[in-house]
Order: structure tokens, then sequence, then C-alpha cells
């Protein structure tokens, strides 16, 4: 755990307005009343309404003269910083699952990796729309995990993995007791990853993936023969199941990969599992069989992780 830092983090949903209801209720939040309110060029006295004010209108709300602050943008992100914090993964978790967001970003509380003290100006990838670039870790709730190339992208990254209901998920990407120039070199591996799996929010209309629609099994099938799969293709396969781009009349439940030759079916297979697909290989007999199922990951945890996750 880390403690008298500053605890920084972007949430983003359907509602600010939950969102707000939802950080107050739990904790996470400012204590008293704010002294200014800031709405584009106007600064104004907050008033004993501001948080009415908060759940209608974009701002930020400002705490004494530190860094304690809300920053609302409507209608779905709220930015919230707290000075002299204690963080801890496990008791920062159970007050956000109560929370309704779909994505949590926390920021770094190591302020060298972006000052130029290190031999590097470090700003971790970002969610985009204004969240906060990725720091010490992130969260997905609810209907935020499909945001991943599937769930398995999340249960066997290099990071520490946490959950609770109602469903869900908090990462961690470096031990919260390291210096900054330790914790820069665990982070940047899990932040390179996560995003590695992120989809857009929206379909990007321009992919061009071949396969045979199967209507009986609501799936896209794809054979290969003699040939490498890309990430590429596996990341543009992933988005159209997402964003269901063959359109209503032709529902994808999952993509389907089929093979030919065993070699080249175990080449692919760890990476088709991560992406939640199917894998089969055409026996010698003609038949069509699952290899996915089965299957288990080659992943280890970083060293730092407690052994009890």
């Amino acid at each position: 755990m880390a403690s008298g830092v500053i605890m920084a983090m972007t949430l983003s949903g359907d509602s600010v307005a939950d969102i707000l209801l939802g950080l107050r209720a739990s904790g996470v939040f400012p204590a008293g009343k704010p002294d200014t309110i800031e709405q584009g060029v106007k600064t104004l006295t907050a008033g004993d309404d501001w948080f009415q004010v908060a759940q209608t209108h974009a701002g930020t709300f400002t705490f004494g003269e530190g860094h304690t602050f809300l920053f609302v943008r409507q209608p779905d992100l709220v930015k919230i910083s707290l000075e002299g914090q204690l963080i801890e993964p496990v008791a920062l978790l159970g007050k956000l699952a109560q929370v309704p967001f779909d994505l949590a970003a926390f920021t770094s509380f190591h302020h060298d990796w972006a000052s130029g003290r290190m031999d590097e100006v470090y700003r971790g990838p970002s969610f985009g729309k204004l969240h906060s670039p990725l720091g010490w870790g992130c969260a997905f709730r609810g209907q935020g995990h499909q945001r991943m190339l599937s769930r398995r992208w999340l249960e066997f990254g290099p990071w520490r993995i946490l959950h609770a209901d109602p469903d869900t998920t908090l990462l961690q990407f470096f031990d919260l007791t390291a210096d900054a120039s330790a914790a820069l070199a665990q982070a940047r591996i899990g932040h390179e990853r996560l995003i590695a799996g992120f989809l857009p929010e929206a379909d990007p209309e321009d992919i061009d993936l071949q396969g045979l629609y199967s209507r009986h099994q609501r799936k896209l099938i794809i054979t290969v023969k003699a040939r490498t799969i890309s990430a590429k293709e596996l990341r543009e396969a992933a988005i159209v199941r997402r964003f269901q781009s063959f359109g209503e009349d032709k529902p994808i439940d999952n993509i389907v990969y089929v093979f030919v030759d065993e070699a080249e079916a175990m080449q692919h297979l760890e990476a088709m599992w991560f992406h939640g697909f199917e894998v089969r290989l055409i026996g010698d007999d003609g038949q069509e069989r699952r290899i996915d199922e089965g299957f288990e990951p080659r992943v280890q945890r970083p060293a730092w992780v407690p052994a009890s996750g």
C-alpha cells in the first residue's frame, strides 16, 4: 500500500450523476464543501447546492488550495483527486464496486514520471475521452469489460488482479512500495499489454474480415491454410464480434478459426485463446474438433504480486 499520497482517478459510465452519488456514498469523495467552481472562463463561489450543480453541469470543483478537486465532464466522466490518502487496492475495490462506472483509471502518485527528473518523461497510455493516463492501476465494471478483446486478456496479464461483486475488476500495475524508477519499469509492461487489448469505443467500419458466416452456429468461420494470422487480424476479428459488424441479420456469437495443419494450429492457439475465439482442427478423418477447450496459458504473475492475489 501507499500512504500520504495524492490519489487521483477518472471514472466514466452512463451517468455522471449516478457516479457522483456512488462516490459520495462510498467515501471516496472530498470532505466538506468546495471553495470554488470553475465553469469555462467563470470562477464562482460554491453554494450549498454545489453537489446538485455537479450532477447536472460540467466544471471543476476545488477544495482548499491543494490538490483536492472534482472535475466533471457531462454526461459521462468524473475525475477526482484526494490528498493525503492511503491507497490499499483491496479496500478501494470494495468501495468502487458499489459505484456505477464502466471504466476507471488511477493515475501514478510518482510525480517524477512526468517531471523530467528521471531519464525520461513518461506519460502512460489512456482509455481516451479525457481519462487520465494509466498509473498504478485501473478498473472495469459490468459492461466496461466489453472494451477488452476478452476477459481472458485481463485474467492472465502481467499485473495483480482483484475481483469484487458486482462484476468489478481492478488491475494493479506496480508494487505500491517501489520507488519511482522501479515502479515505472513494472508499470510499463502492464500498460503496454493492457492497451494492446483495449477496443475502440465505436466500430471503425473499415474492417474487411473474410470468412463464412454460419447462421445455424451464429459464428463467423475462417479457414486457415499455410498462412500466419497477424495480431492485426485477430484484433479486427474481436472488433467484428464486439460490434456485430455483419449487421443485425447476421449475429456473431464468436469467431471460429479452422486449421488443416496441426503445427499451424498450435502456433496460433495461445493468441486465439486470449482473444476468446474457438479454434478447430480438421483431423485425418475430415472431422473438425475444438482444441481450445481446456487450454491453459503460460502466464506468470510479476514477482511483486502477493501469493494470495
